[in-house]
């Protein structure tokens, strides 16, 4: 289990680096909220549980996700919450987890080479995982299978 805690907490640190670049680049107003959610998910960083890592790293794919399309998405569309963060509804998370699992892989591709074929055509849009969760939401019928 502890193998598996320490790679959640490296994807972490690692969706958190791109978070950090992201905001780099952000539009004031996008850098001054993201910033905020940032420094909270980082108060996870070291948090024991594995399902709540699981969570941790998806809020801050999400978080990603809102600031590379440059607009907000519940729950980022606010300030942070005093007290604990809440966890994610589980249509989010399934959507979620499918996307950063699509996205790892690709990643994975294009470490075996850039130009190869199959790392391009295999290669998800790493952006419209929101949409995709909405749209999930709309036809969930009970808990998500993933």
């Amino acid at each position: 289990m502890a193998g598996r805690s320490s790679g959640l907490d490296e994807q972490f640190a690692s969706i958190m680096g791109k978070v950090e670049a992201s905001l780099q680049l952000a539009h004031r107003s996008m850098r001054v909220r993201g910033e905020q959610w940032a420094q909270r998910l980082s108060l996870l960083a070291s948090i024991p549980l594995e399902e709540l890592q699981r969570d941790r790293n998806l809020q801050a794919f999400l978080l990603l996700q809102c600031i590379e399309e440059g607009r907000w998405r519940e729950p980022f569309d606010r300030h942070p919450p005093e007290g604990p963060l809440p966890i994610l509804p589980p249509h989010v998370a399934c959507s979620l987890r499918r996307q950063l699992r699509e996205h790892s892989a690709a990643l994975r591709g294009l470490e075996k080479g850039p130009n190869s074929a199959s790392a391009v055509a295999s290669s998800p849009r790493p952006l419209g995982l929101v949409e995709q969760a909405e749209s999930q939401a709309a036809n969930v019928e009970g808990p998500c299978a993933c």
